[in-house]
C-alpha cells in the first residue's frame, strides 16, 4: 500500500467505476424527481467525498464532473464518502455545459450555488421535479459559462459575518433543503 494506515489489510481493486454520462441522463429523464449535481472543477478531495457521501444519503440520481482541472474519485475522496462513493454514480464529461445542456434537454432545471444580485435566497428555490445542482470550485466558485447556463443562482445566508461555506457543507444544506421540500410536498 502507498502510505495511508492499512491496519493488517491490504486488496487489490481496479479504478473507479465510472459511469457513462449517459446513463445518467437517461435516469434522470426517467425520474421526475430526479437530482443530478454537477461540480465545477471542485479540487478538494474532502469536499468530493463529502459531496458523494451526502448524495448518496439524499438519493441523487448522479453526479457529474468534468475530466480536467478537478478532483476525481480518488482514495481519499472514497475515504471522505464514507462508502458513499460505492453507491452514488459519477461520470466525467469533457465539457460541463454541454452535460448541462443535454440534462436540461431530459428536463432538469439548475440552480448554481452562488451569490450575487441574481441570487435568491436557496429555500425560496423550488426544488421539486427534475433538478441538477451546480457546485463551484473552492477558490473561484462556479465558472461563468457553468453560471450564465444555471436558470437560478440560489445563495445561502450568512448572518454570522463570515464569507462562504466549505463546498461541501453548502452542498449538502442545499441537497438537504430539496429532500425537505419533496417530503413536505408528499404529506399534502
Amino acid at each position: 500500500v502507498r502510505g495511508g494506515h492499512p491496519q493488517g489489510v491490504a486488496t487489490k481493486t481496479t479504478g473507479y467505476p465510472y459511469v457513462d454520462f449517459n446513463e445518467i441522463v437517461d435516469e434522470a429523464q426517467a425520474d421526475e424527481n430526479s437530482l443530478v449535481v454537477v461540480l465545477d472543477h471542485l479540487e478538494d478531495p474532502q469536499n468530493v467525498g463529502a459531496i458523494l457521501r451526502t448524495a448518496c444519503a439524499v438519493g441523487v440520481t448522479g453526479v457529474v464532473i468534468p475530466e480536467d482541472r478537478a478532483c476525481g474519485i480518488t482514495p481519499a475522496a472514497v475515504r471522505a464518502s464514507a462508502g458513499g462513493s460505492e453507491y452514488i454514480k459519477v461520470a466525467k464529461v469533457v465539457n460541463l455545459v454541454r452535460a448541462i445542456e443535454a440534462l436540461k434537454d431530459a428536463g432538469l432545471w439548475f440552480t448554481g450555488l452562488d451569490w450575487g444580485k441574481d441570487a435568491k435566497l436557496y429555500t425560496d428555490i423550488d426544488f421539486k421535479g427534475r433538478v441538477g445542482l451546480v457546485v463551484g470550485s473552492e477558490g473561484s466558485g462556479i465558472s461563468r459559462l457553468v453560471r450564465e447556463n444555471c436558470d437560478f443562482i440560489a445563495e445561502l445566508p450568512m448572518p454570522g459575518g463570515f464569507e462562504s461555506l466549505n463546498a461541501g457543507v453548502a452542498t449538502a444544506v442545499t441537497m438537504y433543503e430539496v429532500l425537505r421540500q419533496r417530503m413536505s410536498a408528499k404529506c399534502r
